[in-house]
């Protein structure tokens, strides 16, 4: 109860009211990982990096381990540590590439990084596996934009467009 209501307060603003119950809970509960990353994510959003990025990583080995690599290689590389949020992230996704999260947020900080060809290459195998995959449509056709391959990425963007022109004209 006490995570749902922090839950409830953070997305109403609160998070100041929302963090002593996520605490109070994982006080309690330690073995919890939900408001571990609940705190964390709020942590983060309130640019209290190096007590998120501790928390994100006790949860690293856990149930919640996916989340926790995606969301810390985010605050990494909001903290100007590509590199460390790539070290993070490829060796967890060359483990799985049919992780389409971790394959994802990995394409999209390679991006960023100018590490085009290799975003390119792991955006083509998330849909190779997954073939619905929006996200990895979005980013492979930026990713063949920058590399001047615009009737290609015009033709990817069209594809991302057209399986989602339900949602889009909502």
């Amino acid at each position: 109860i006490r995570v749902d209501l922090g839950v409830a307060l953070n997305h109403d603003g609160a998070p100041e009211l929302a963090e002593p119950l996520f605490r109070w809970a994982i006080a309690d509960q330690k073995d919890l990982a939900r408001p571990r990353r609940l705190l964390a994510d709020l942590l983060a959003r309130s640019r209290r990096m190096e007590e998120a990025e501790a928390l994100y990583r006790t949860l690293l080995d856990g149930k919640e381990q996916d989340m926790a690599a995606t969301a810390l290689a985010e605050l990494l590389v909001r903290r100007n540590a590509g590199k460390d949020a790539v070290d993070l992230l490829r060796p967890r996704y060359q483990a799985d590439p049919t992780n389409s999260l971790l394959g994802l947020t990995l394409a999209g900080i390679l991006l960023q990084g100018h590490f085009i060809q290799e975003a390119i290459g792991i955006c083509r195998s998330i849909l190779a596996y997954h073939p619905e995959e929006t996200g990895a449509q979005i980013v492979l056709a930026s990713a063949l934009s920058r590399m001047h391959n615009n009737a290609e990425a015009l033709e990817v963007g069209r594809q991302a467009i057209a399986r989602n022109s339900k949602a889009l004209s909502l």
